[in-house]
């Protein structure tokens, strides 16, 4: 007898799970269905708002940097390959592929003089004004460069200053501490300042500075019977 109603319970259990089963296929189905009805909707909402507005994109910078932040909300790139069709309708494409190329041409002009570290208003001033090319711009071209390696072309951040890096600058705890002490002062640094300010012995200052020195990101400039080492990124 007891055996029959174990058979039974496990025969009932059998057929809930099958059932639920079932509904939970429906409900996945049901919400895929859904979704892309959401998603296409979404998609002629965007192509309507790019119709519009695609002036304002190309020409507005905030507007622009908006738009962008919004693709990016919704997981939409319009720049890149597979969304090619929203980079053709804004022009952002061959934008972006012409600003990238710029950004890159900038850094390898003025690569003699600064070591390869190219300080982001810098590289704004070297932009026309009336493209009104703004830091999130060139960010999202360095962003670009992705696939050429991390090291190609990268930022850091020094105190209230971007630094935007063409060269395998070796960037431990000691070489960034000398950066943002330069930075800080706002000119020519000495030996003596770095000995006071970091507390470090002189011989371990003139390693960093020999470093950055040979890597031609410092020059050197003897005045007053004094040495002092400017980051030419800086100024």
């Amino acid at each position: 007898m007891r055996r029959g109603i174990g058979v039974s319970r496990t025969l009932n259990a059998q057929e809930k799970q099958e059932k639920w089963d079932i509904l939970a296929e429906e409900l996945a189905k049901e919400s895929l269905e859904t979704y892309s009805e959401i998603a296409d909707e979404f998609r002629k909402k965007l192509r309507s708002f790019v119709g519009k507005y695609k002036k304002l994109i190309h020409d507005d910078p905030a507007f622009r940097l908006e738009f962008l932040e919004m693709c990016d909300l919704m997981g939409v790139d319009p720049l890149l390959q597979s969304s090619g069709q929203w980079a053709r309708m804004l022009g952002l494409s061959s934008f972006y592929a012409e600003l990238t190329v710029r950004v890159l041409d900038v850094c390898l002009q003025t690569r003699a003089m600064n070591g390869g570290c190219c300080e982001m208003t810098q590289m704004l001033e070297a932009f026309p004004k009336h493209l009104r090319i703004t830091e999130a711009d060139v960010m999202r071209c360095i962003n670009t460069c992705a696939p050429f390696g991390e090291n190609s072309i990268k930022t850091m951040r020094i105190n209230d200053k971007t630094i935007i890096l063409t060269s395998p600058l070796v960037m431990g705890n000691e070489h960034r501490q000398l950066f943002e002490t330069a930075a800080a002062l706002k000119r020519g640094i000495t030996v003596e300042d770095v000995t006071e300010l970091c507390g470090w012995p002189t011989q371990k200052v003139m390693g960093v500075l020999n470093y950055f020195i040979q890597q031609q990101v410092v020059w050197v400039d003897q005045a007053d019977d004094n040495t002092y080492y400017w980051f030419a990124c800086l100024f």
